[in-house]
């Protein structure tokens, strides 16, 4: 996506209006699962084969050495926590276990969405994705809101670029999702290379500090992960 954030609506998540919510790497603490968990996934729609390839990427997050949780993929229910579809709008997930709570707590409806992914997607696009949306939901939080990360906005830039397509965001979301600094959260030194933080534009900044896309789990998401799930 272009003006810098792809089309991802996280923590509780922002549908336009059709989901209230709130912005949530640092972890929130109160979204953590326990270390040892096992995770129930299930899929409300999507390609077979599209789905496959979600698993893939989200379970690196909990390949040796990192989170100490396992994902369990669930067919023909979805009776579990994590719900994934790809029919609503945007990307966005939970944050960790508010899954359980209103108004995730409908099993009807997704707790995690991947807008617009089939069979024609790219793996680099859609493994960057999961990877973000599933860190989500272990409980990180957006990079870029850490309070470690001391980003001087340029807000009205910011408002201007994401208010505007291709995201077409309200300023509710755009702050709560950009500027906005979570201070509820267990946090490290700023990592500009997490899969957690925004693409950002130089202009978006007062001190040209920029970030382009990351693609993979940094060294600090893998350390990082491993702490509070060790």
């Amino acid at each position: 996506m272009s003006n810098g954030a792809e089309r991802d609506f996280c923590g509780a998540m922002l549908l336009g209006e059709q989901f209230p919510g709130e912005s949530r790497a640092a972890i929130r603490e109160r979204a953590k699962w326990n270390p040892g968990d096992r995770i129930e996934v299930s899929f409300l729609d999507g390609a077979p084969s599209v789905q496959e390839r979600v698993k893939t990427f989200a379970k690196e997050w909990t390949a040796r050495g990192r989170a100490n949780l396992r994902f369990v993929f669930r067919r023909n229910t979805t009776n579990t926590p994590i719900r994934i579809s790809f029919r609503w709008r945007g990307h966005w997930s939970a944050m960790g276990r508010e899954c359980y709570f209103p108004p995730f707590n409908d099993k009807t409806r997704p707790t995690m969405n991947f807008e617009g992914f089939d069979e024609n997607t790219p793996d680099e696009k859609l493994r960057r994705v999961v990877l973000h949306e599933f860190g989500h939901a272990l409980g990180l939080i957006h990079e870029h809101m850490s309070p470690a990360a001391g980003i001087r906005w340029n807000e009205d830039q910011v408002y201007a670029d994401l208010s505007g397509p291709p995201n077409n965001w309200s300023r509710e979301v755009i702050y709560k999702n950009v500027i906005a600094v979570d201070r509820e959260t267990n946090f490290t030194k700023f990592d500009p290379s997490s899969i957690m933080i925004y693409p950002v534009k130089k202009e978006w900044t007062l001190d040209e500090f920029e970030v382009g896309w990351n693609d993979e789990l940094s060294a600090t998401d893998k350390a990082f992960i491993r702490q509070h799930y060790p």
